[in-house]
Protein backbone atom coordinates (compact mmCIF):
# COMPACT_ATOMS: atom_id res chain seq x y z
CA UNK A 1 0.00 0.00 0.00
CA UNK A 2 2.83 2.42 0.83
CA UNK A 3 4.18 2.07 -2.74
CA UNK A 4 0.81 3.12 -4.13
CA UNK A 5 0.68 6.11 -1.80
CA UNK A 6 4.07 7.25 -3.12
CA UNK A 7 2.59 7.72 -6.59
CA UNK A 8 -1.17 8.19 -6.11
CA UNK A 9 -3.56 10.04 -3.83
CA UNK A 10 -5.13 8.00 -0.99
CA UNK A 11 -8.50 7.97 -2.79
CA UNK A 12 -6.97 6.59 -6.00
CA UNK A 13 -4.84 4.11 -4.07
CA UNK A 14 -7.96 2.61 -2.48
CA UNK A 15 -9.57 2.23 -5.91
CA UNK A 16 -6.45 0.58 -7.34
CA UNK A 17 -6.30 -1.89 -4.45
CA UNK A 18 -9.93 -2.80 -5.09
CA UNK A 19 -9.28 -3.87 -8.69
CA UNK A 20 -9.83 -7.62 -9.06
CA UNK A 21 -6.97 -9.85 -10.14
CA UNK A 22 -7.92 -12.83 -12.27
CA UNK A 23 -6.31 -16.21 -12.69
CA UNK A 24 -5.33 -15.51 -16.30
CA UNK A 25 -3.74 -12.61 -18.14
CA UNK A 26 -6.10 -10.17 -19.83
CA UNK A 27 -5.55 -7.25 -22.14
CA UNK A 28 -6.66 -3.81 -21.00
CA UNK A 29 -9.97 -2.54 -22.35
CA UNK A 30 -12.03 0.63 -22.18
CA UNK A 31 -15.21 0.84 -20.13
CA UNK A 32 -17.99 3.35 -19.60
CA UNK A 33 -17.77 4.73 -16.06
CA UNK A 34 -21.42 5.74 -15.69
CA UNK A 35 -23.07 2.28 -15.64
CA UNK A 36 -22.65 -0.68 -13.28
CA UNK A 37 -21.73 -2.98 -16.15
CA UNK A 38 -19.33 -0.41 -17.66
CA UNK A 39 -21.18 -0.88 -20.95
CA UNK A 40 -22.40 2.29 -22.66
CA UNK A 41 -26.10 3.05 -22.93
CA UNK A 42 -27.82 6.04 -24.50
CA UNK A 43 -29.67 6.77 -21.23
CA UNK A 44 -26.43 6.92 -19.25
CA UNK A 45 -24.94 9.21 -21.92
CA UNK A 46 -27.80 11.67 -21.54
CA UNK A 47 -27.54 11.47 -17.74
CA UNK A 48 -23.80 12.18 -17.85
CA UNK A 49 -24.31 15.15 -20.17
CA UNK A 50 -27.06 16.57 -17.97
CA UNK A 51 -24.92 16.15 -14.84
CA UNK A 52 -22.02 17.92 -16.53
CA UNK A 53 -24.26 20.85 -17.46
CA UNK A 54 -25.53 21.08 -13.90
CA UNK A 55 -21.98 21.17 -12.55
CA UNK A 56 -21.05 23.95 -14.96
CA UNK A 57 -23.97 26.06 -13.69
CA UNK A 58 -24.33 27.96 -16.93
CA UNK A 59 -26.55 31.03 -16.58
CA UNK A 60 -29.55 30.94 -18.90
CA UNK A 61 -31.92 33.71 -19.86
CA UNK A 62 -35.54 33.24 -20.85
CA UNK A 63 -37.73 30.17 -20.61
CA UNK A 64 -36.16 26.90 -19.43
CA UNK A 65 -37.76 24.05 -21.39
CA UNK A 66 -35.64 21.26 -19.92
CA UNK A 67 -38.36 20.16 -17.45
CA UNK A 68 -40.75 19.87 -20.40
CA UNK A 69 -38.25 17.85 -22.43
CA UNK A 70 -37.64 15.57 -19.45
CA UNK A 71 -41.38 15.13 -18.96
CA UNK A 72 -41.74 13.88 -22.54
CA UNK A 73 -39.39 10.94 -21.90
CA UNK A 74 -41.26 9.93 -18.73
CA UNK A 75 -44.73 9.53 -20.19
CA UNK A 76 -46.02 6.15 -21.34
CA UNK A 77 -46.27 6.00 -25.12
CA UNK A 78 -44.22 4.55 -28.03
CA UNK A 79 -40.61 5.67 -28.55
CA UNK A 80 -41.25 7.08 -32.04
CA UNK A 81 -43.91 9.42 -30.64
CA UNK A 82 -41.66 10.42 -27.72
CA UNK A 83 -38.99 11.33 -30.24
CA UNK A 84 -41.52 13.28 -32.31
CA UNK A 85 -42.67 15.27 -29.26
CA UNK A 86 -39.06 15.99 -28.37
CA UNK A 87 -38.58 17.32 -31.93
CA UNK A 88 -41.72 19.46 -31.57
CA UNK A 89 -40.46 21.05 -28.34
CA UNK A 90 -36.96 21.47 -29.80
CA UNK A 91 -38.47 23.23 -32.82
CA UNK A 92 -36.70 21.04 -35.34
CA UNK A 93 -39.55 19.49 -37.36
CA UNK A 94 -39.60 20.56 -41.01
CA UNK A 95 -42.30 23.22 -41.08
CA UNK A 96 -42.01 25.98 -43.69
CA UNK A 97 -40.59 28.55 -41.26
CA UNK A 98 -37.77 26.21 -40.26
CA UNK A 99 -36.98 25.26 -43.87
CA UNK A 100 -36.69 28.94 -44.86
CA UNK A 101 -34.44 29.62 -41.88
CA UNK A 102 -32.17 26.78 -43.05
CA UNK A 103 -31.85 28.34 -46.50
CA UNK A 104 -34.27 26.01 -48.29
CA UNK A 105 -36.43 28.02 -50.67
CA UNK A 106 -40.11 27.19 -50.26
CA UNK A 107 -43.43 28.86 -49.64
CA UNK A 108 -43.43 30.01 -46.02
CA UNK A 109 -47.23 29.89 -45.80
CA UNK A 110 -49.37 27.08 -44.43
CA UNK A 111 -50.57 24.65 -47.12
CA UNK A 112 -53.77 23.84 -45.22
CA UNK A 113 -55.18 27.16 -44.03
CA UNK A 114 -53.12 29.61 -46.14
CA UNK A 115 -51.73 31.42 -43.11
CA UNK A 116 -48.76 33.68 -43.85
CA UNK A 117 -46.27 31.57 -41.87
CA UNK A 118 -46.24 27.93 -40.82
CA UNK A 119 -44.46 27.54 -37.47
CA UNK A 120 -44.31 24.41 -35.30
CA UNK A 121 -47.00 25.73 -32.98
CA UNK A 122 -49.19 26.68 -35.94
CA UNK A 123 -48.89 23.28 -37.65
CA UNK A 124 -49.70 21.23 -34.51
CA UNK A 125 -52.06 23.48 -32.56
CA UNK A 126 -53.15 26.73 -34.26
CA UNK A 127 -53.94 25.71 -37.84
CA UNK A 128 -57.69 25.53 -38.49
CA UNK A 129 -57.78 21.72 -39.18
CA UNK A 130 -55.59 21.19 -36.09
CA UNK A 131 -57.91 23.30 -33.92
CA UNK A 132 -60.88 21.31 -35.20
CA UNK A 133 -59.13 18.04 -34.30
CA UNK A 134 -58.38 19.23 -30.75
CA UNK A 135 -62.00 20.38 -30.35
CA UNK A 136 -63.34 17.01 -31.55
CA UNK A 137 -61.05 15.29 -29.01
CA UNK A 138 -62.87 17.25 -26.29
CA UNK A 139 -59.71 18.73 -24.80
CA UNK A 140 -60.49 21.06 -21.85
CA UNK A 141 -59.49 24.61 -22.71
CA UNK A 142 -58.42 25.43 -19.13
CA UNK A 143 -57.72 28.91 -17.75
CA UNK A 144 -55.32 29.77 -20.59
CA UNK A 145 -57.85 29.01 -23.37
CA UNK A 146 -56.03 26.19 -25.13
CA UNK A 147 -54.53 26.34 -27.74
CA UNK A 148 -52.43 29.44 -27.07
CA UNK A 149 -49.75 31.21 -29.08
CA UNK A 150 -47.06 29.45 -26.98
CA UNK A 151 -45.90 26.03 -28.17
CA UNK A 152 -44.53 25.21 -24.70
CA UNK A 153 -47.75 26.19 -22.93
CA UNK A 154 -49.74 24.00 -25.32
CA UNK A 155 -47.58 20.93 -24.68
CA UNK A 156 -47.47 21.61 -20.93
CA UNK A 157 -51.28 21.69 -21.03
CA UNK A 158 -51.16 17.86 -21.25
CA UNK A 159 -48.14 17.04 -19.06
CA UNK A 160 -48.59 16.73 -15.32
CA UNK A 161 -51.52 15.28 -13.42
CA UNK A 162 -52.76 18.72 -12.28
CA UNK A 163 -52.91 20.24 -15.77
CA UNK A 164 -56.30 20.50 -17.54
CA UNK A 165 -55.42 18.28 -20.51
CA UNK A 166 -53.93 15.46 -18.43
CA UNK A 167 -57.13 13.42 -18.73
CA UNK A 168 -56.66 13.15 -22.53
CA UNK A 169 -54.44 10.05 -22.64
CA UNK A 170 -54.39 10.01 -26.45
CA UNK A 171 -52.91 13.51 -26.85
CA UNK A 172 -49.48 12.31 -28.16
CA UNK A 173 -51.20 10.27 -30.88
CA UNK A 174 -53.42 13.25 -31.79
CA UNK A 175 -50.29 15.39 -32.25
CA UNK A 176 -48.73 12.63 -34.34
CA UNK A 177 -51.73 12.20 -36.65
CA UNK A 178 -52.20 15.96 -37.05
CA UNK A 179 -48.62 16.07 -38.28
CA UNK A 180 -49.21 13.13 -40.64
CA UNK A 181 -52.31 14.89 -42.00
CA UNK A 182 -50.23 18.00 -42.60
CA UNK A 183 -47.62 15.96 -44.53
CA UNK A 184 -50.37 14.29 -46.59
CA UNK A 185 -51.57 17.75 -47.64
CA UNK A 186 -48.07 19.04 -48.44
CA UNK A 187 -46.68 16.02 -50.28
CA UNK A 188 -49.75 14.21 -51.65
CA UNK A 189 -52.27 17.05 -51.86
CA UNK A 190 -54.69 15.03 -49.71
CA UNK A 191 -56.88 16.94 -47.26
CA UNK A 192 -57.75 14.65 -44.34
CA UNK A 193 -60.96 15.18 -42.40
CA UNK A 194 -60.18 16.24 -38.78
CA UNK A 195 -62.80 13.75 -37.58
CA UNK A 196 -60.87 10.90 -39.26
CA UNK A 197 -57.64 12.19 -37.73
CA UNK A 198 -59.08 12.05 -34.22
CA UNK A 199 -60.68 8.63 -34.75
CA UNK A 200 -57.37 7.16 -36.01
CA UNK A 201 -55.41 8.71 -33.13
CA UNK A 202 -57.78 7.51 -30.39
CA UNK A 203 -58.00 4.03 -31.93
CA UNK A 204 -54.21 3.74 -32.16
CA UNK A 205 -53.81 4.98 -28.57
CA UNK A 206 -56.39 2.53 -27.21
CA UNK A 207 -54.76 -0.41 -29.03
CA UNK A 208 -51.29 0.44 -27.73
CA UNK A 209 -52.41 1.06 -24.14
CA UNK A 210 -54.37 -2.21 -24.11
CA UNK A 211 -51.34 -4.10 -25.41
CA UNK A 212 -49.21 -2.64 -22.58
CA UNK A 213 -51.82 -3.62 -20.01
CA UNK A 214 -51.87 -7.21 -21.26
CA UNK A 215 -48.08 -7.38 -21.30
CA UNK A 216 -47.63 -6.02 -17.78
CA UNK A 217 -50.58 -7.93 -16.33
CA UNK A 218 -52.06 -4.70 -14.99
CA UNK A 219 -54.04 -1.76 -16.31
CA UNK A 220 -52.12 1.18 -17.67
CA UNK A 221 -52.85 4.40 -15.79
CA UNK A 222 -55.10 6.76 -17.76
CA UNK A 223 -52.72 9.56 -16.81
CA UNK A 224 -49.98 9.57 -19.48
CA UNK A 225 -47.58 11.43 -17.21
CA UNK A 226 -47.36 8.49 -14.79
CA UNK A 227 -44.15 6.53 -15.51
CA UNK A 228 -44.43 2.77 -15.78
CA UNK A 229 -42.35 0.64 -13.45
CA UNK A 230 -41.03 -2.85 -13.98
CA UNK A 231 -39.41 -5.34 -11.64
CA UNK A 232 -35.65 -5.84 -11.73
CA UNK A 233 -35.97 -9.60 -11.92
CA UNK A 234 -38.28 -12.53 -11.31
CA UNK A 235 -37.92 -14.00 -7.85
CA UNK A 236 -38.09 -17.77 -7.94
CA UNK A 237 -39.62 -20.04 -5.32
CA UNK A 238 -37.63 -22.73 -3.56
CA UNK A 239 -38.61 -26.29 -4.44
CA UNK A 240 -39.38 -28.60 -1.55
CA UNK A 241 -37.88 -31.63 -3.28
CA UNK A 242 -34.40 -31.36 -4.71
CA UNK A 243 -31.35 -33.47 -5.39
CA UNK A 244 -27.73 -32.58 -4.81
CA UNK A 245 -27.01 -29.46 -2.81
CA UNK A 246 -28.48 -25.99 -2.37
CA UNK A 247 -26.10 -23.13 -1.57
CA UNK A 248 -27.37 -19.71 -0.47
CA UNK A 249 -24.87 -16.89 -1.06
CA UNK A 250 -24.66 -13.27 0.01
CA UNK A 251 -22.10 -10.47 0.17
CA UNK A 252 -21.86 -7.51 2.53
CA UNK A 253 -20.32 -4.12 1.73
CA UNK A 254 -20.26 -0.81 3.60
CA UNK A 255 -18.71 2.43 2.44
CA UNK A 256 -15.63 3.34 4.44
CA UNK A 257 -15.12 -0.16 5.83
CA UNK A 258 -11.77 -1.92 5.48
CA UNK A 259 -13.29 -5.27 4.58
CA UNK A 260 -16.16 -6.73 2.59
CA UNK A 261 -17.88 -9.88 3.80
CA UNK A 262 -19.11 -13.10 2.21
CA UNK A 263 -21.36 -15.81 3.59
CA UNK A 264 -22.89 -19.04 2.34
CA UNK A 265 -25.13 -21.81 3.65
CA UNK A 266 -25.22 -25.20 1.97
CA UNK A 267 -27.77 -27.93 2.62
CA UNK A 268 -28.45 -31.34 1.12
CA UNK A 269 -31.67 -33.31 0.90
CA UNK A 270 -30.07 -36.20 2.80
CA UNK A 271 -28.47 -34.12 5.58
CA UNK A 272 -30.15 -32.47 8.56
CA UNK A 273 -27.50 -29.91 9.57
CA UNK A 274 -26.44 -27.41 6.90
CA UNK A 275 -22.85 -26.36 6.35
CA UNK A 276 -21.98 -22.70 6.75
CA UNK A 277 -19.08 -20.58 5.66
CA UNK A 278 -17.97 -16.96 5.85
CA UNK A 279 -14.94 -14.88 5.02
CA UNK A 280 -13.93 -11.28 4.63
CA UNK A 281 -11.52 -9.78 2.19
CA UNK A 282 -10.17 -6.40 1.27
CA UNK A 283 -12.85 -3.80 0.49
CA UNK A 284 -13.95 -4.10 -3.14
CA UNK A 285 -15.08 -1.30 -5.43
CA UNK A 286 -18.85 -1.54 -4.90
CA UNK A 287 -21.58 -3.65 -3.29
CA UNK A 288 -22.01 -5.52 -6.57
CA UNK A 289 -18.31 -6.42 -6.60
CA UNK A 290 -18.74 -7.82 -3.10
CA UNK A 291 -21.70 -9.95 -4.26
CA UNK A 292 -19.64 -11.39 -7.13
CA UNK A 293 -16.64 -12.11 -4.91
CA UNK A 294 -18.91 -13.83 -2.41
CA UNK A 295 -20.31 -16.01 -5.19
CA UNK A 296 -16.82 -16.96 -6.42
CA UNK A 297 -15.83 -17.78 -2.85
CA UNK A 298 -18.91 -19.99 -2.39
CA UNK A 299 -18.32 -21.79 -5.68
CA UNK A 300 -14.77 -22.66 -4.72
CA UNK A 301 -15.82 -23.80 -1.26
CA UNK A 302 -18.33 -26.16 -2.90
CA UNK A 303 -15.58 -27.46 -5.17
CA UNK A 304 -13.39 -27.94 -2.10
CA UNK A 305 -16.15 -30.01 -0.46
CA UNK A 306 -16.44 -32.04 -3.66
CA UNK A 307 -20.07 -30.98 -4.15
CA UNK A 308 -20.60 -31.22 -7.92
CA UNK A 309 -24.40 -30.92 -8.14
CA UNK A 310 -25.13 -27.50 -6.68
CA UNK A 311 -27.99 -25.04 -7.15
CA UNK A 312 -26.86 -21.58 -6.00
CA UNK A 313 -29.29 -18.92 -4.76
CA UNK A 314 -28.76 -15.18 -4.36
CA UNK A 315 -30.90 -12.12 -3.65
CA UNK A 316 -28.84 -9.98 -6.06
CA UNK A 317 -30.64 -9.72 -9.42
CA UNK A 318 -27.59 -8.12 -11.11
CA UNK A 319 -25.48 -11.15 -10.22
CA UNK A 320 -27.98 -13.47 -11.91
CA UNK A 321 -28.02 -11.26 -15.02
CA UNK A 322 -24.25 -11.12 -15.03
CA UNK A 323 -23.75 -14.88 -14.95
CA UNK A 324 -26.43 -15.50 -17.58
CA UNK A 325 -25.20 -12.73 -19.95
CA UNK A 326 -21.49 -12.15 -19.21
CA UNK A 327 -20.92 -10.27 -22.49
CA UNK A 328 -23.10 -7.43 -21.17
CA UNK A 329 -20.87 -6.83 -18.12
CA UNK A 330 -17.33 -6.05 -19.38
CA UNK A 331 -16.35 -4.42 -16.07
CA UNK A 332 -16.61 -7.81 -14.35
CA UNK A 333 -14.77 -9.85 -16.97
CA UNK A 334 -12.07 -10.85 -14.50
CA UNK A 335 -14.62 -12.45 -12.19
CA UNK A 336 -16.73 -13.88 -15.00
CA UNK A 337 -13.75 -15.63 -16.57
CA UNK A 338 -13.05 -17.30 -13.21
CA UNK A 339 -16.72 -18.23 -12.84
CA UNK A 340 -16.75 -19.72 -16.34
CA UNK A 341 -13.68 -21.80 -15.52
CA UNK A 342 -15.00 -22.97 -12.15
CA UNK A 343 -18.40 -23.93 -13.60
CA UNK A 344 -16.66 -26.72 -15.50
CA UNK A 345 -16.02 -28.46 -12.16
CA UNK A 346 -19.77 -28.94 -11.60
CA UNK A 347 -21.81 -31.68 -13.20
CA UNK A 348 -24.98 -29.72 -12.39
CA UNK A 349 -24.94 -25.94 -11.89
CA UNK A 350 -27.57 -23.21 -11.63
CA UNK A 351 -27.92 -19.71 -10.17
CA UNK A 352 -31.39 -18.43 -9.22
CA UNK A 353 -32.82 -15.26 -7.70
CA UNK A 354 -34.64 -15.45 -4.36
CA UNK A 355 -36.07 -12.86 -2.00
CA UNK A 356 -33.99 -11.36 0.78
CA UNK A 357 -36.26 -13.01 3.34
CA UNK A 358 -35.20 -16.40 2.00
CA UNK A 359 -31.51 -15.53 2.31
CA UNK A 360 -31.28 -14.21 5.86
CA UNK A 361 -28.72 -16.74 7.16
CA UNK A 362 -26.17 -16.07 4.43
CA UNK A 363 -26.78 -12.35 4.86
CA UNK A 364 -26.15 -12.63 8.62
CA UNK A 365 -22.89 -14.53 8.07
CA UNK A 366 -21.69 -11.98 5.51
CA UNK A 367 -22.43 -9.09 7.87
CA UNK A 368 -20.69 -10.79 10.78
CA UNK A 369 -17.64 -11.38 8.59
CA UNK A 370 -17.19 -7.60 8.20
CA UNK A 371 -15.62 -7.36 11.65
CA UNK A 372 -11.83 -6.87 11.29
CA UNK A 373 -11.15 -9.40 14.06
CA UNK A 374 -12.70 -12.19 11.98
CA UNK A 375 -10.59 -11.78 8.84
CA UNK A 376 -9.86 -15.47 8.49
CA UNK A 377 -12.45 -17.55 6.69
CA UNK A 378 -14.30 -20.36 8.42
CA UNK A 379 -16.30 -23.26 7.02
CA UNK A 380 -16.71 -26.98 7.45
CA UNK A 381 -13.71 -29.21 7.02
CA UNK A 382 -12.83 -29.52 3.36
CA UNK A 383 -12.28 -32.91 1.77
CA UNK A 384 -9.44 -32.26 -0.66
CA UNK A 385 -10.67 -34.38 -3.54
CA UNK A 386 -10.00 -31.85 -6.29
CA UNK A 387 -8.78 -31.98 -9.84
CA UNK A 388 -5.31 -30.39 -10.19
CA UNK A 389 -6.72 -27.27 -11.86
CA UNK A 390 -9.49 -26.64 -9.31
CA UNK A 391 -7.10 -27.34 -6.42
CA UNK A 392 -4.70 -24.73 -7.81
CA UNK A 393 -7.44 -22.10 -8.20
CA UNK A 394 -8.85 -22.76 -4.74
CA UNK A 395 -5.46 -22.48 -3.08
CA UNK A 396 -4.70 -19.25 -4.97
CA UNK A 397 -8.06 -17.83 -3.91
CA UNK A 398 -7.59 -18.70 -0.22
CA UNK A 399 -4.05 -17.33 -0.39
CA UNK A 400 -5.41 -14.10 -1.78
CA UNK A 401 -7.88 -13.85 1.12
CA UNK A 402 -5.14 -14.21 3.69
CA UNK A 403 -2.78 -11.74 1.94
CA UNK A 404 -5.48 -9.08 1.49
CA UNK A 405 -6.43 -9.27 5.16
CA UNK A 406 -2.88 -8.55 6.35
Amino acid sequence: MHMLLEHFTPEHAVLIRGLPLGSSRMTDSLGWHFTKSRKYSVKSGYDAERSAKQRCQVSRFGLDIYPLLAGVWRVAFPPKIKHFMWQVLSGCISVSANLNRRGIGCDSGCARCRADEETVNHAIFRCLPARQAWALAQVPVGPVSFPTDSLYANVDHFLGSANPGAQVAAFPWIMWYIWKARNARVFENIMDNPENVVRLAIGEASTWLQAQAEEDGADISPNPSAPSTRGTGRVGSLPNDFSGYRCFVDGSWKAGETFAGAGWVCSAATEVSPMKGAANFRQSLSPLHAEVEAFVYAMRCMIGHDHREVAFYTDCSDLVKMVSSPQDWPAFKTYLDDIKMDKKEFSSFSLSLISRNANVIADYLARQALAPASWSSFHSTIAWRLSPRSAFHFMMFMRRLSIEAM
